[in-house]
């Protein structure tokens, strides 16, 4: 069942879509995902901190693309199909969102336990402003949401065709 509802948000109306079975279908994907990324960071964090390999500070995309191709390959095989456009939208928001809550979760426990890491995110923000702070949080946000959603939507599409052409 879909149950449309409007709410005003800003000024706006928002329509919202609920249907149960996208969320029953993607959520395990999400969670997965979590599990994947945070664990495929956490290997990144011990290789950058044992200074094992010198490692760019961009690895973070990498944990998301690799924990997103694993993810939209259990998905492809588990269902048998590509995911749809609702499913693709679904997991690109639900995963952002979750793996951000968890970030700052993690966050504010390291800070409790470094409180150097605090000093040094307060330096952060007196020297750039919050503002400035807030709008890079943002554009960062739709790099991930943007990479989250090609991989689980044309990524996943492709890697359903491919296992169709093999299959024949």
């Amino acid at each position: 069942m879909i149950l449309d509802m409007e709410r005003p948000l800003f000024g706006l109306v928002v329509t919202l879509n609920y249907d149960r079975r996208l969320y029953v279908t993607v959520l395990p994907s999400i969670i997965l995902f979590n599990a994947l990324f945070f664990g495929t960071t956490f290997i990144v964090g011990i290789i950058n901190a044992l200074q094992l390999v010198k490692l760019p500070s961009g690895m973070s995309q990498v944990a998301l693309i690799v924990a997103g191709f694993f993810v939209a390959q259990s998905f492809v095989k588990k269902h048998q199909r590509a995911p749809n456009r609702g499913e693709t939208w679904t997991f690109a928001l639900g995963a952002l969102a979750s793996s951000t809550v968890l970030s700052i979760l993690i966050f504010a426990v390291l800070t409790v336990y470094s409180p150097e890491l605090w000093s040094d995110i307060q330096r952060l923000v007196a020297r750039f402003g919050s503002f400035s702070i807030t709008i890079l949080a943002l554009v960062v946000s739709l790099i991930y949401l943007a990479l989250l959603y090609f991989v689980f939507g044309p990524c996943a599409r492709w890697m359903h065709a491919s296992a169709q052409t093999r299959v024949r």
